[in-house]
């Protein structure tokens, strides 16, 4: 028997999985309703590619188990509400929707659907692979405290350790020419800095230039604003001399 049918036959293993929804965009893309959260009776069938009646049938018989997990029927005021938050135009009066959770279970149900099937075989193996525990890998250790190891070779930290206490074990990677090559990158990030630096100096100047340009431009603007006013009240009093 393949593994995936145990799924069919234990309630059990099933609600072990029920939260495993995510399996279902990876078997196959699934098309939700406007309020990304529900699927109809007709949405399902297509997404496991089965008819209908199948989908219908598997609801007669599960009905306790997929209510469980959010699938309900809506009718009267409630349909209406549903249709005017989620823009759906069914004319029924009543419309059954499944969430994700009862969708999943759709297919840990179905025996006649080649997409249920993977969709199976995909929950056992996922639950597989996050039941086995990752291996730990222990960081090499060097007789010298932890440092970024990004490489083979000292690097910071462990260079000025080494530089602090010269009676410290050194293995063989330390010496040589991977001393060279730390004193030449050393070396290389002391000059990209100082060049960072002077950007970051001349970055700074021009603020202040332009700091001071936005002042200027302020001082402008209020001068125009104070003639305005002058040339209003010099208007309002021409107005009154004519009259």
């Amino acid at each position: 028997m393949p593994p995936e049918v145990a799924l069919l036959e234990s309630r059990a293993l099933r609600a072990s999985v029920s939260t495993r929804t995510e399996v279902l965009d990876r078997v196959k893309a699934l098309s939700l309703l406007p309020d990304d959260i529900h699927v109809t009776t007709r949405m399902v069938a297509d997404y496991y590619e089965v008819g209908i009646e199948a989908i219908q049938s598997l609801i007669k018989e599960h009905r306790d188990e997929l209510a469980d997990n959010g699938y309900r029927v809506i009718a009267g005021q409630e349909l209406m509400s549903f249709k005017n938050i989620s823009g759906v135009h069914a004319r029924t009066p009543s419309l059954a929707l499944f969430p994700r959770r009862a969708v999943l279970y759709v297919g840990m149900l179905l025996r006649d659907s080649e997409v249920a099937r993977r969709v199976r075989t995909y929950l056992l193996d996922t639950e597989a692979a996050a039941g086995r525990p990752e291996p730990e890998v222990a960081p090499p250790y060097w007789g010298l405290p932890p440092g970024r190891r990004l490489g083979p070779g000292p690097h910071w930290d462990e260079h000025e350790y080494l530089q602090a206490h010269p009676e410290a074990y050194v293995p063989e990677q330390y010496t040589g020419p991977d001393q060279a090559r730390l004193a030449d990158w050393t070396r290389s990030v002391d000059r990209r800095l100082d060049a960072h630096g002077r950007v970051i100096g001349a970055m700074s100047e021009q603020l202040c230039r332009v700091g001071d340009d936005v002042r200027e431009i302020r001082s402008d603007v209020s001068a125009m604003s104070q003639d305005m006013s002058e040339l209003r009240q010099g208007m309002a009093q021409l107005n009154r001399r004519r009259r």
